[in-house]
Formats: structure tokens, C-alpha cells, sequence
């Protein structure tokens, strides 16, 4: 799972062996999560007024093999935004 604070536009992967895929984020942070077709991480903010609404962006990283070269695959973008509780 790779996190950002910045949607990009797409840029091709081709160029690392991903024909087809696109990254929609820049490399703010990684997040290695293996598992099998579900995944579940908890990310913590400090309960402060400060770091309510803040967007990010999540995208999947899928191994695959056999699928291309490097056997990698991602997902779409996913947006979301942080809350208070």
C-alpha cells in the first residue's frame, strides 16, 4: 500500500516493467502490508483539531506473477480524508 498527501496525474509504469499501470502519487510514505485478498492497517493522528479534514491518497500494490515483467500489479486511486471522533 503506498500512501500520499498528493494526487498526481497518471504517469505510466511501462518503463518498470507495468505495462498498463499507472501511479496517481508521489512516494510520501510506503506501507508493507502482506496478507492475502484483505488487509487491514491502522493509521494514528493526534487528536488535534489540526489534523482534521486532511486528504490522502492510497493506491495497492498487488503481486501478480506472470501478469508482466516485474509480476506487480496496482489499484486505482483511493481518496480519503481524516476525521475526529
Amino acid at each position: 500500500m503506498v500512501t500520499s498527501l498528493v494526487q498526481t496525474p497518471p504517469a505510466s509504469l511501462a518503463s518498470f516493467g507495468m505495462p498498463g499501470c499507472n501511479s496517481y502519487l508521489s512516494l510520501d510514505a510506503v506501507v508493507l502490508g502482506l496478507g492475502g485478498s484483505t488487509i487491514t492497517f491502522t493509521v494514528t493522528f493526534p487528536a488535534n483539531p489540526a489534523f482534521e479534514a486532511v486528504p490522502f491518497v492510497q493506491q495497492a500494490v498487488v503481486v501478480n506473477a506472470g501478469v508482466n515483467a516485474i509480476g506487480l500489479i496496482v489499484s486505482n486511486p483511493a481518496r480519503s480524508v481524516t476525521g475526529l471522533r
